[in-house]
């Protein structure tokens, strides 16, 4: 006991003796603390806060609603010679309806232009304009867009707005050429820019789609009471029960294609054009003149 007293003594007094004694415990230590960092390194290291971020493909922009119009009349005269004011309001609608696909310096670097193909238009390169760059060919392309690219037509826009983008545009155009008075006339003639423009109505598609789910709803409760209409006038009419093979497919087929209510003979059209498919059966084509009467009032009642 004396012994071992008189050794813990030595190595307490003893600080180099204290640390040899617990320097291959510490390195055991060491060890074993390191092999456990490394094999739980991906779960330490894992960034456990999701990052937001701001994705500028994800902000959908919507058209506006508006009723059918004409706009204003054009100046034909400052189609070559825009004004200050022009130019300002051809960069601000530039940068809100053109800069997500061809970049706010009209590189074709835009966030939006990145999955086309082929790639939206640098502006700042000379070659490869499919219409021109010339204010009327422009104005054509925005008309009209360009087939078989990411290009769309703004015919929604006026034609106010979408010279003053084009004016914008031409500031970033190297060798930008110039009309000719033939071609100011040419554009003037073929889109009536001095007599005012005719604008389609826009609806946005939001509304749009709500508008589809209601009339589809109202037509699904239509064709289902119809259905259920076939069903009961089969247990008391002969010739339905004979005609009609399944009530569900001729109700959808009855209300979709509702011209056969004019008269018979529209009726017997459109049970030869979708017979086999319409819910009908194939032996309804064999039903005498007046029979085939009689089912087209009958059927005809239920609507």
């Amino acid at each position: 006991m004396e012994s071992k007293e008189s050794k813990f003594r030595q190595i307490i007094n003893n600080p180099l003796l204290l640390i040899s004694v617990a320097y291959p415990y510490l390195l055991v230590f060491i060890i074993l603390f390191g092999f456990l960092y490394i094999n739980n390194l991906p779960s330490i290291t894992q960034n456990k806060i999701p990052p937001i971020l701001n994705d500028s493909m994800s902000v959908i922009k919507d058209i506006p609603l508006q009723e059918p119009r004409i706009t204003s009349a054009v100046d034909i005269t400052t189609l070559t010679k825009p004004t200050p004011e022009m130019l300002d309001k051809g960069k601000q609608l530039f940068t809100t309806t053109c800069s997500s696909c061809h970049g706010n310096e009209g590189k074709g670097d835009g966030p939006a232009g990145t999955a086309l193909n082929p790639k939206p238009r640098n502006f700042s390169q000379v070659d490869g304009w499919k219409n021109g760059k010339t204010v009327s060919a422009l104005y054509k392309t925005l008309q009209e867009g360009i087939a078989g690219s990411g290009m769309p037509g703004y015919d929604y826009m006026s034609a106010e707005d979408r010279i003053a983008i084009i004016s914008h545009v031409r500031t970033l155009i190297p060798e930008s050429p110039v009309d000719i008075p033939a071609d100011i006339t040419k554009l003037d003639e073929t889109y009536k820019l001095s007599q005012g423009t005719e604008l389609p109505g826009t609806i946005p598609v939001q509304a749009s789609q709500k508008i589809l789910l209601a009339a589809n709803s109202v037509k699904k409760s239509k064709i289902e009471d119809v259905a259920k209409k076939i069903s009961a006038l089969k247990s008391e009419n002969g010739l339905v029960s004979i005609a009609i093979s399944d009530c569900g497919k001729a109700a959808a087929s009855l209300v979709n294609n509702n011209y056969w209510v004019n008269d018979v003979m529209a009726f017997q059209t459109f049970l030869n054009s979708y017979l086999g498919k319409n819910g009908f059966n194939p032996s309804v084509v064999s039903l005498s003149k007046e029979e085939f009467s009689q089912l087209h009032s009958s059927l005809k009642n239920l609507m």
